[in-house]
């Protein structure tokens, strides 16, 4: 059964020319071009009721068009030459095409142009319901869907449609949250924790430097060790292993740079260290990883030879 069921007033118009990956929509409704709002996603009827052609508006035009006297009789006096109308449009650029069944697999997406619109076909724009159903097709990229979707939101096309992902994904790829001062980083960073949180399996570290987010009722707040923990450490610290520090880090800490020979010592220093870690992956048989192998990769070692 296909995601999209269009009713005939949700037309936002017809197809009025095709071109290889464009094309051009007529509105005739003046009400209908306020839903064209650039970059929302539009569906058109592909060569059958299974597959629909789907385009993203790029451009939306209202302007004035002059119909000509065509009767070609004698004008009454005081009759106007022509009649002055408005000629509203849109220009889609297509992106794909939905298929509500290929071969078995059900609601499938490409962005492959399988088969160009028609001339008059209707064009209905992609919106509440039925673009978090075609949005979730795309997130999954054919892949069985999560079975608890994250909540991050809903989508600037349409703020009534709320925008799911699969956590699971998102976790595991870097990515990055930029804006200026006040656009709201922190607030998403914390949705997004708070959603997570909801889910019956989520395991998240988040590193909160400055402490926005101790106030958060639902994580489990933790800080570093210091030097003043190791006598009566309490139930809210947490000690990191040495191991985790990198070369400059580890060589702050152990090599005094005022001292004459601070070079000497760092060199041994780091051929120790190095050495060390390379010894442990050998013995756990895990030569393999030597390759891309440096002294700041994250090995286990003992830090007796320094004493």
């Amino acid at each position: 059964m296909s995601i999209f069921s269009f009713k005939d007033e949700q037309v936002l118009g017809e197809v009025a020319r095709v071109e290889t990956a464009r094309v051009w929509v007529r509105v005739t409704s003046p009400e209908r071009l306020r839903v064209a709002r650039v970059g929302r996603l539009v569906a058109v009827k592909g060569r059958d009721a299974n597959e629909w052609v789907i385009g993203m508006i790029e451009k939306v035009w209202r302007r004035p068009a002059v119909v000509e006297d065509m009767a070609g009789d004698a004008l009454d006096e005081g009759e106007p030459e022509a009649i002055a109308q408005e000629e509203n449009g849109v220009q889609l650029a297509l992106v794909g095409t939905y298929r509500a069944l290929e071969g078995k697999h059900a609601d499938s997406f490409t962005r492959a142009v399988l088969t160009l619109p028609t001339i008059d076909e209707a064009v209905y724009p992609i919106e509440e319901k039925a673009l978090e159903d075609f949005m979730a097709i795309i997130s999954r990229e054919g892949e069985q869907a999560a079975d608890e979707p994250l909540d991050v939101g809903v989508f600037t096309l349409d703020p009534k449609a709320t925008a799911f992902l699969d956590g699971n994904k998102l976790f595991q790829r870097h990515a990055a949250l930029v804006g200026s001062t006040g656009t709201g980083k922190s607030f998403t960073v914390a949705y997004l924790m708070e959603q997570a949180a909801k889910l019956p399996h989520a395991n998240a570290i988040v590193f909160d430097l400055h402490g926005e987010y101790r106030s958060l009722g639902f994580c489990r707040h933790l800080r570093v060790a210091g030097p003043g923990d190791l006598a009566e450490p309490g139930g809210d610290v947490i000690f990191l292993p040495y191991w985790l520090l990198n070369w400059e880090e580890m060589q702050a800490i152990l090599v005094d740079r005022s001292e004459i020979t601070a070079h000497n010592q760092a060199m041994v220093l780091h051929d120790e260290v190095g050495e060390a870690k390379r010894k442990r992956l050998t013995d756990e048989g895990k030569d393999d990883v030597l390759a891309s192998f440096t002294v700041d990769s994250p090995v286990p070692f003992d830090l007796g030879f320094v004493v």
